[in-house]
């Protein structure tokens, strides 16, 4: 691993360090008992538009957003977008 990416993944890492503790279903477990789930973790960034996910495909895991937002929606067969949720991030919130 070059000095650069395994800065980034040092800093990866601190951010899901920070983020899984924050997440309501982890509230209250203690944070060593974390650190195996936070070990698994990974960090997905994506530009503005990117379709994370397809319709109908298998969900690797459990997504967590850190920062931005995220929008669920589907098209028809009309090719039309139909929204269904837009879910923001905490930085978000207070808006």
């Amino acid at each position: 691993m070059s000095p650069k990416s395994a800065a980034n993944a040092a800093l990866e890492q601190r951010l899901i360090q920070g983020l899984v503790p924050r997440l309501r279903i982890f509230w209250g477990v203690p944070a060593a008992s974390l650190g195996p789930l936070t070990k698994q973790c990974l960090v997905l960034s994506v530009a503005r538009g990117t379709t994370v996910v397809q319709r109908g495909a298998r969900l690797p895991g459990v997504f967590a957003l850190a920062y931005g937002s995220v929008k669920l929606s589907l098209r028809g067969d009309d090719a039309e977008e139909r929204v269904v949720s837009l879910v923001r991030s905490e930085e978000h919130t207070s808006e």
